[in-house]
C-alpha cells in the first residue's frame, strides 16, 4: 500500500515537472492565437500612397536647401543613420553646406502658437509693425514650411530603431503669423485664401501620415490652429463677401478617411514592435547568444500580441462609427494578462505586452473633436447665406442642419459673445465659433 502511494506521488511529481515542458511545447506549436494573427495581418498591411512625400521638406525646413537637392540630402542622412544606429545625432548633413538660418529665442516666442488662447489676429494687433518685421525676417523659412505642408503624405524613410529620428515640427505653425499680419494690414481675401489652403493641406496630411505625432499635429493644425483662425477672419468679413475658392475644400464636410487614425497607428505599431529588436539582438550577440533561440521569447508571437492593442484603430466598423461622431470603441483592446497558454513559450513577450502604453484613445477623441469643429465651420459658412437667422441668432441652434453637428454634440448660442458653442456630451472639446460678420 505504501509503495503504491509513493509510486503515485512519484508519477504526479514527474507529471508536475513535465507539465511546464508540455505546456511550452503546445504553446510553441500553437503560436499566436487566431485573433492575434488577424490583428498582426491587419496592422502589417503595406501603405505606399501616391504623390509627394512631405517628409523630405519638413526634415530640411530649417535649412535653405534648393528643392532639387533635398532628396539627395535626405538619402544621405538615412544612410548615415543606418551606419551609426545608436550613435546617430539628429542634425542633418545639410548643415555642412546649408547652415540653418538663425531663429532667436525671442523671435521664436513672438510667433503665434498652435495652442495660444488668443487668436493670432488679436496677438498681431498688439504690435503690427513688430510682427510685420518678424515675418519679413523669416520669410524664407515660412515659405519652406508652406511648401512642406503642401505635400500629399508623410512617410518616414528611416528604418525602425529606438534611436530613430522623428520630424521636428514645432515650427510648422509659423505661416499663421504671416497670414494674420496680411489680414490686419488689409489684404483680407488673400490672407483668408492662404489660411484655407493650409486647412486643406493639414486635413490631407492628417489622414495620410505614417507617424502618430505627425498625424496628431496635422489634426490640431487644421482645427484648433488654422480652423479657428479662419473663423476669426470670417467674423471680421461681411457675410455677403464671396469666399476665396480655396475655402470650398477647407470647409467641406470630413471624409470617412479623415475619421481614421489607421495609417498613423500602423506606423506607431511598427515602431513599438520593431524598434527595440536591433538593440536587443546586439546585447544578446555580445553575450554570445541568439535572442531568436531564447526559449521563453518569440518575436513573432510578441508582435502579434502587440498588434492586438492597435488593431481596433484600423477596424472598418470603428472608422464608420468615428465618421458618425460616435466616440466609443467597439472591440476595444484589453490586456489579457499572463495566465494564458501563449505566455508559457513567450513569457518575456507577454511581459513586454503588459507594459502600460500611452492613452491612444485620447488621440481618436481629438480626431473626433477636430471633425466636429470642421462640421461647425461648414455650418458657419452656411450661415453666411442665411440673413434671417443672422438677424435672430438665438434661432440658429434649432435651425442648423444636422450635417453640421453630428453625434454626441449639443449646439448652443452665447448671446453675450455672439458665438455658437458646440459641446461634447462625452467629455470632449467644446468649440466656440463667432458668428459671421459679428466682429465688424
Amino acid at each position: 500500500m505504501l509503495k503504491r502511494i509513493f509510486a503515485t506521488l512519484l508519477v504526479l511529481l514527474l507529471l508536475l515537472i513535465a507539465l511546464p515542458f508540455v505546456l511550452w511545447g503546445i504553446a510553441k506549436w500553437r503560436g499566436a492565437s487566431a485573433e492575434d494573427r488577424a490583428a498582426l495581418a491587419l496592422m502589417s498591411e503595406s501603405w505606399q500612397p501616391a504623390g509627394h512625400n512631405a517628409f523630405v521638406d519638413f526634415w530640411l525646413a530649417a535649412y535653405p536647401v534648393p528643392e532639387a537637392e533635398r532628396q539627395a540630402l535626405l538619402d544621405a542622412d538615412v544612410r548615415l543613420f543606418e551606419q551609426q544606429g545608436q550613435n546617430y545625432q539628429r542634425a542633418s548633413t545639410a548643415t555642412e553646406k546649408w547652415p540653418s538660418e538663425p531663429l532667436s529665442g525671442e523671435d521664436r516666442a513672438m510667433f503665434c502658437r498652435l495652442n495660444d488662447e488668443k487668436t493670432c489676429l488679436a496677438t498681431v494687433r498688439q504690435d503690427l509693425p513688430g510682427f510685420a518685421a518678424l515675418v519679413a525676417r523669416h520669410q524664407a523659412r515660412i515659405r519652406r514650411i508652406e511648401t512642406a505642408s503642401g505635400g500629399d503624405y508623410i512617410l518616414s524613410p528611416f528604418p525602425e530603431h529606438d534611436n530613430k529620428p522623428f520630424l521636428d515640427m514645432r515650427l510648422s505653425y509659423l505661416p499663421a503669423t504671416r497670414y494674420a499680419v496680411q489680414f490686419v494690414q488689409g489684404d483680407k481675401q488673400a490672407a483668408l485664401a492662404s489660411v484655407c489652403v493650409r486647412i486643406a493641406d493639414w486635413r490631407r496630411l492628417g489622414a495620410n501620415s505614417s507617424g502618430l505625432f505627425e498625424a496628431v499635429l496635422a489634426i490640431e493644425s487644421s482645427g484648433k490652429g488654422y480652423g479657428q483662425l479662419a473663423l476669426a477672419m470670417l467674423a471680421e468679413l461681411p457675410a455677403d463677401v464671396p469666399l476665396p475658392g480655396a475655402c470650398e475644400q477647407a470647409f467641406a464636410q470630413p471624409l470617412e478617411e479623415e475619421a481614421s487614425l489607421c495609417n498613423a497607428m500602423r506606423g506607431e505599431f511598427r515602431f513599438v514592435s520593431e524598434a527595440a529588436w536591433p538593440q536587443l539582438e546586439a546585447e544578446f550577440t555580445a553575450r554570445g547568444e541568439d535572442i531568436n533561440n531564447y526559449p521563453f521569447f518569440d518575436k513573432d508571437m510578441t508582435r502579434a500580441d502587440m498588434a492586438a492593442r492597435f488593431a481596433p484603430y484600423c477596424q472598418a466598423e470603428n472608422i464608420r462609427r468615428w465618421h458618425q461622431d460616435i466616440s466609443a470603441l467597439t472591440h476595444a483592446y484589453y490586456w489579457p494578462g499572463m495566465l494564458r497558454l501563449a505566455c508559457a513559450a513567450n513569457y518575456i513577450g507577454c511581459v513586454l505586452g503588459g507594459i502600460v502604453p500611452p492613452d491612444y484613445d485620447k488621440y481618436s477623441r481629438r480626431l473626433l473633436d477636430r471633425n466636429a469643429l470642421l462640421r461647425l465651420m461648414g455650418g458657419v459658412v452656411w450661415l453666411r447665406g442665411q440673413p434671417e437667422l443672422l438677424a435672430h441668432p438665438e434661432r440658429i441652434p434649432a435651425a442648423m442642419p444636422q450635417e453640421y453637428r453630428l453625434g454626441e454634440r449639443a449646439l448652443g448660442f452665447d448671446a453675450q459673445k455672439q458665438t455658437l458653442v458646440l459641446t461634447s456630451t462625452t467629455g470632449g472639446q467644446t468649440w466656440e465659433a463667432p458668428l459671421p460678420a459679428s466682429r465688424l
